[in-house]
């Protein structure tokens, strides 16, 4: 997952696109779901953005249980917004 820290990016997944700026998240659904992602990330500025790998975010949530249901309210929301 990329935390956008800096800059400008568009996220293209095929059937449309989202720009995204300093505070925009990228790849939270393939963190929470382990699939492999479906869209592009096209820098459009100089950009600058913090990684979460997913096995950093698997420690986490074992060792933070009360993220389990935060987490688990953000994807179902994406995944309504998707439909």
């Amino acid at each position: 997952m990329l935390l956008v820290s800096q800059g400008h990016v568009i996220v293209d997944s095929g059937q449309k696109k989202i720009a995204l700026t300093k505070g925009g998240v990228v790849g939270e659904m393939s963190l929470l779901s382990g699939q492999l992602s479906s869209a592009d990330v096209i820098a459009e500025t100089a950009t600058k953005a913090f990684v979460l790998h997913r096995n950093v975010f698997q420690d986490l949530m074992v060792k933070h249980e009360e993220l389990a249901e935060p987490m688990g309210s953000l994807m179902n929301s994406k995944v309504s917004g998707y439909k």
